[in-house]
């Protein structure tokens, strides 16, 4: 049975369901601090950590991988990874926060405080941060090259601060943490369709110029790129600050060209071959697109 006066209503992704239905952020400790020199030993936590470099430079081990860090640099840790940090003379600006994403009131409530050469964490197993499921925050560890990095800067900094002004982690406080987290994932997912569409931008191009920009149906070519006429009509006058219509029609006025320049095929065969219903249509696009009639093209053929 309807609800009264119920409307359709688009529900979320499946994806963004799970994040609706099992993010509930709980931050363990935030802080911003600045230390000279100094090292933190092999160590494995069993919550997340959020290192953000302000300025100076150092070195971080994630599992076997080496990073050289600078300011502004946002670090990602889940639980349980090994990692080593260390920052370089004369020392860093950071600020930083320990959180799970999956709060617990049953295993939530502890100190954030591993020093560095504890590795051997599988005895507190009641502890540790359970799995996340998650396809996109699974993935992420060590750099975080997404974001604006001047929202993550000030967004960290009033994490920290309503931390602090609390004493301990509520829902202003979480709520700020999952605007942050929002913020990353939306920025990832824009880095990696904008990458994408290049990628199909390119073979796009390409589809058009090896077929001379002929016999080429717009539908056609938006439906094999996986896009509708109007998203891909968009996207490709974003990388290539022209329509699809007039890339075809400018590949289609490359050939003529050589057509009228190196061949002895009529001006009406010329634009039959093109596509062309009529050579009056060709002449007009031609001169649109080179200025020149095909004609006196073609008398400047026999002049050189």
């Amino acid at each position: 049975m309807k609800l009264p006066c119920e409307y359709p209503h688009t529900p979320p992704a499946p994806e963004e369901q799970y994040r609706l239905r099992t993010l509930c952020p709980y931050i363990r400790e935030a802080n911003a601090i600045f230390r000279p020199t100094w090292r933190i030993g092999p160590r494995r936590l069993l919550d997340y950590i959020m290192v953000q470099i302000l300025d100076g430079t150092g070195r971080f081990r994630i599992e076997d991988t080496i990073i050289e860090v600078t300011a502004g640099d946002l670090i990602w840790i889940p639980p349980g990874v090994y990692h080593e940090m260390e920052g370089h003379a004369p020392g860093n600006n950071l600020q930083y926060i320990h959180f799970d994403l999956l709060y617990d009131p049953s295993r939530s409530h502890w100190s954030a405080r591993f020093p560095g050469g504890t590795t051997e964490i599988d005895v507190f197993a009641d502890k540790m941060h359970p799995p996340l499921h998650d396809s996109v925050l699974d993935g992420w560890c060590g750099i975080l090259r997404q974001g604006d990095p001047q929202f993550v800067t000030n967004q960290l900094r009033r994490i920290i601060l309503t931390y602090q002004q609390t004493g301990a982690s509520g829902m202003l406080a979480a709520s700020l943490l999952q605007q942050l987290i929002c913020h990353l994932i939306e920025q990832g997912e824009m880095q990696r369709r904008n990458t994408g569409h290049q990628t199909t931008m390119k073979h796009a191009m390409q589809m058009i110029q090896s077929n001379n920009g002929i016999q080429q149906n717009l539908a056609t070519l938006a439906r094999q790129h996986g896009m509708s006429v109007s998203h891909f009509r968009k996207c490709f006058r974003e990388h290539f600050g022209i329509s699809p219509l007039e890339a075809m029609i400018q590949a289609r006025m490359h050939v003529a060209m050589d057509y009228l320049m190196y061949s002895d095929a009529s001006i009406s065969e010329i634009a039959e071959r093109l596509g062309y219903s009529n050579v009056h249509n060709f002449s007009r696009a031609f001169h649109r697109q080179k200025g020149i009639s095909p004609s006196r093209c073609r008398q400047r053929k026999h002049m050189t």
